[in-house]
């Protein structure tokens, strides 16, 4: 597979995803802004600074596979006000710290691997910093431990 075919094909699946999460009525265009607006402005960032392919289409999964399991999660509620979206706001700079770790990894010790590891493991790394900064989020300024209602 090309690198523009990955990369395609995670932004894809982004559009997807948000036009999923969001209500089919009047505030579907902003809903479907606010899912997609922390990875438009991640993935610009990366592109500006000239990252690997690898590492943007990294991004754009994790960022999508976490937005999706988050949304899966507020619409599992009894009930919520939108508050819980703020959980997925501050939750992106998680994100963008994996990002960066690896893209500083990459650009500065070049490492030769191919371009599949490089792919797992920026996904990886990224997804990790995404969970790790939602639990922190959830145990301090949320409302308490992130639990599973229902499934």
């Amino acid at each position: 597979m090309t690198n523009k075919y990955i990369s395609s094909t995670a932004f894809i699946f982004a559009i997807v995803v948000s036009a999923f999460l969001s209500p089919l009525n009047k505030y579907f265009l902003p809903n479907f802004l606010f899912h997609l607006f922390p990875q438009i402005v991640t993935l610009l960032l990366f592109i500006f600074l000239r990252a690997k392919p690898q590492i943007i289409s990294a991004c754009s999964f994790s960022f999508t596979i976490f937005l999706l399991f988050y949304g899966l999660w507020v619409e599992s509620l009894p009930h919520y006000e939108g508050f819980e979206w703020l959980g997925y706001d501050l939750s992106i700079p998680g994100g963008v710290i994996g990002t960066i770790i690896i893209f500083v990894y990459y650009n500065f010790f070049k490492p030769q691997q191919n371009n599949s590891i490089v792919f797992i493991c920026s996904f990886l790394i990224i997804s990790l910093g995404l969970t790790v900064n939602c639990f922190i989020v959830f145990n301090t300024v949320m409302h308490g431990p992130l639990t599973i209602t229902k499934i």
